[in-house]
């Protein structure tokens, strides 16, 4: 059961970074973000939003610990009381 478990999370992996390296190669347009004074500089649009999608991986589970941590210290406010 193990072994196919590591084989199914490798085989999505493989899918996942063959998903991402089509839509790099197919969204080559450089492309300028601006935001109010500051701007970047000309990238494919690919390039900003495999970023973006990096960056949210990575905040997404401490912004859920964070969350979690609050319901527990609430919970446990709650329980003292």
């Amino acid at each position: 059961m193990n072994k196919v478990r590591q084989f199914v999370g490798i085989a999505l992996l493989i899918l996942i970074v063959a998903v991402v390296v089509v839509f790099t190669l197919e969204n080559d347009q450089r492309v300028t973000l601006v935001f109010l004074t500051w701007s970047t500089p000309q990238a494919p649009v690919a390039v900003y939003i495999v970023l973006a999608l990096l960056i949210g991986c990575c905040l997404g589970p401490i912004v859920g610990s964070l969350s979690r941590l609050r319901v527990k210290r609430a919970t446990k406010a709650r329980v003292e009381v």
